[in-house]
């Protein structure tokens, strides 16, 4: 057996040991092996097995081997931070990633289950909402058009309804950032003085925007005092809104979204929403992404 072979197995046998019996995951090789396919590493349990136990008889591609001893280490890294050091041939604690994030790695849903839900009635409770920002591990994106009702979860619900819930997230390191149009831009302008003429109160969005970013910044300056891991961060856009956006982790396999359509004539509150996930609507979810990512694109950041 050549030396990359050798190395390889000797990747896959002490980590897959490491995620067996170290006390924060102890999987089973079923457990790791669905793991490794939410990353994209498709391989049997038969296989996974055979690579640690070392089978002599059993003819390794190094190309496969290769592939899954990468991901172990991904799976490890992400989930534990620790990386194969080729100088002692072990994992060690990756003391330079002062910025690592624990993401654990979840496996698929079975394909059986719904992997698309609409909720016809409009915006969520607070309550669902609050529970949904409680399956983040990295990072929250909102991005919306005032954020308005956003800002008044902080200050006309009880702390226990929402706000505890986004004091937990910054504490375990998620990263908050919020999007609203731009107040001062031209597309607002457009886009409220059209909308008035079907919804006469939105004339006073341009000044509720305006104070929405204040209460977000007084917001950020006293989670920044009390020195929360995560940090909240604020930004405007100078785009016609279409939609409101609630993403986590967008950037992982475990990516989530809630988008709701803006429609015309019809109360943002009442618009329906569709809730989704990176590994079960990949091609829906990299659609959104796209366009989240087009209209972000030039947007300028109020706070740090």
């Amino acid at each position: 057996m050549d030396n990359n072979k050798k190395k390889y197995l000797d990747i896959i046998q002490k980590g897959v040991t490491l995620l067996q019996e170290d006390i924060e995951t102890t999987y089973t090789q079923r457990r790791i092996v669905e793991k490794l396919e939410a990353i994209g590493n498709r391989v049997s349990t038969s296989f996974l097995n055979k690579a640690f136990n070392g089978k002599s008889d059993y003819h390794f591609s190094l190309a496969a081997l290769r592939d899954v001893a990468n991901a172990v280490k991904k799976i490890i890294k992400s989930e534990l931070n620790m990386i194969y050091s080729e100088k002692s041939s072990e994992y060690v604690k990756d003391i330079d990633d002062s910025a690592w994030t624990k993401i654990i790695i979840e496996p698929p849903q079975p394909k059986y289950k719904p992997t698309l839900q609409i909720f016809r009635d409009g915006r969520l409770p607070v309550s669902e909402k609050a529970a949904y920002l409680d399956k983040a591990q990295k990072e929250v994106i909102i991005f919306g058009t005032r954020l308005n009702q956003f800002a008044n979860y902080f200050s006309a619900r009880s702390e226990a309804e929402y706000k505890t819930h986004v004091l937990a997230a910054l504490k375990r390191g998620v990263d908050f950032h919020c999007y609203l149009i731009n107040p001062n831009g031209q597309s607002s302008k457009f886009y409220f003085d059209d909308l008035k003429k079907v919804a006469p109160k939105e004339a006073k969005s341009i000044s509720i925007i305006q104070d929405v970013i204040a209460e977000l910044t007084s917001l950020q300056s006293d989670f920044d005092a009390k020195g929360y891991k995560g940090k909240l961060h604020l930004y405007t856009y100078d785009h016609l809104p279409t939609y409101h956006l609630l993403a986590l982790d967008a950037n992982t396999a475990q990516g989530k979204m809630q988008v709701s359509h803006y429609l015309y004539g019809v109360k943002r509150s009442d618009c329906p929403v569709i809730a989704f996930e990176q590994q079960t609507e990949p091609e829906l979810f990299k659609k959104y992404w796209l366009s989240f990512n087009a209209l972000r694109k030039d947007a300028r950041q109020l706070l740090p």
